[in-house]
């Protein structure tokens, strides 16, 4: 029996690989409403919608105004997204704060129809010895009183009308000697950027090879901590994509692999990675690195785990606020997401737990105190 996650993964396949849906499909408006609940969760409700339009799908009168109405709020989105990084970047140019821009809009332009990609935030990772430079010019342009920095990886500010996350660190590796190599190398991230041009304005960028190791450190740790949505690993395909077939923005494979190797995520890096190939099309060639059977053994427990949940683990969840009981959930999701993956990446998993616990427990106590 095809199941709504099936038919969501056939339809995302579709957009990435520009393939045609077969002709004279109709959706009932309750095969429409599930399709776009469960696409909403994943935060592909564009992409669906981009497919079903170009496809002359039918479904319900009343289900096509609110196909067209979303589908026009997404697009009016990124064109927002694309002027607000336009207009920082302009600003962290001309004060020469060294930055890159990561995922979100440096990604979409990777997709077939960008427009349709649903933005969130806008993370950006700063040379922190800039950092007094960029609180200054903040203030002075934007009016804008960014904090110190404190123990988080991030500090966030309200910029225009989305959230600006300034990153002083990209990631929490949790073995130590992952840590270090991680820091090393996105250390020298701002003397490596690239250009994008981004609404007009010449954005940096994390060169091919560290954007597609964050693409996938990234989606990797949410889904281990809690959730991640199917749109994290259409990112991640369309920058394979894009840099398999565009000459100026090749990953170094063996440089992408020992750093893989250093992290101790090899393992994990492919098995995540048969998502991509088996479920979202992406051709193995662009991949880059062999898929064995040890790595395919894991793609539907990837794939559950990402429908599970939904985008960061927002969705269909006991506990809704802040507190012991929420934390105790997530606490028991993790737990399952850790042993459940173990093998992948037992190194990093054996520094992650005990971390992860203590973290919980802070904050808790945090809160009681207040």
């Amino acid at each position: 029996m095809i199941t709504t996650k099936d038919i969501l993964c056939q339809i995302i396949k579709a957009e990435l690989c520009q393939k045609r849906l077969k002709s004279g499909l109709f959706l009932s408006t309750e095969q429409y409403q599930s399709l776009m609940t469960l696409a909403t969760e994943q935060t592909v409700s564009g992409m669906v919608g981009s497919v079903l339009i170009q496809n002359n799908v039918k479904v319900g009168k009343y289900d096509v105004a609110n196909l067209y109405t979303t589908m026009s709020d997404i697009k009016h989105r990124n064109e927002d997204m694309d002027a607000w990084v336009a207009e920082l970047a302009r600003a962290l140019n001309e004060a020469q704060v060294g930055y890159v821009v990561v995922k979100g809009q440096t990604i979409a332009p990777y997709y077939p129809n960008p427009e349709t990609r649903i933005s969130g935030d806008i993370d950006m990772y700063l040379d922190m010895n800039d950092y007094p430079r960029f609180r200054e010019m903040m203030k002075n342009r934007f009016d804008i009183e960014v904090p110190e920095f404190g123990r988080g990886k991030h500090v966030g500010v309200e910029f225009r009308d989305t959230e600006l996350e300034v990153h002083g660190r990209l990631t929490d590796i949790y073995r130590r000697k992952g840590a270090r190599y991680w820091e090393d190398v996105y250390g020298k991230a701002f003397s490596s950027c690239r250009k994008l041009n981004i609404g007009g304005e010449e954005v940096s960028v994390l060169n091919p090879t560290l954007n597609v190791l964050y693409v996938f450190v990234h989606l990797f740790y949410h889904l281990l901590i809690l959730g991640v949505s199917l749109r994290q690993f259409c990112d991640w395909a369309m920058v394979l994509h894009h840099s398999y077939s565009d000459d100026l923005c090749k990953i170094d494979k063996a440089e992408l692999k020992k750093h893989l190797d250093e992290l101790g995520l090899y393992d994990a890096y492919c098995a995540f990675g048969t998502v991509l190939v088996d479920v979202l099309g992406l051709d193995e060639k662009e991949f880059l690195f062999e898929l064995t059977d040890f790595h395919r053994g894991y793609t539907h427990l990837i794939l559950d785990d990402i429908m599970a949940k939904g985008n960061f683990g927002m969705y269909n969840r006991r506990s809704h606020t802040a507190g012991w009981g929420h934390s105790l959930e997530t606490a028991r999701t993790t737990f399952a997401h850790l042993r459940r993956y173990y093998r992948l990446a037992p190194k990093e998993i054996r520094a992650f737990l005990p971390k992860q616990i203590w973290e919980s427990v802070r904050l808790n106590v945090g809160r009681m105190k207040k």
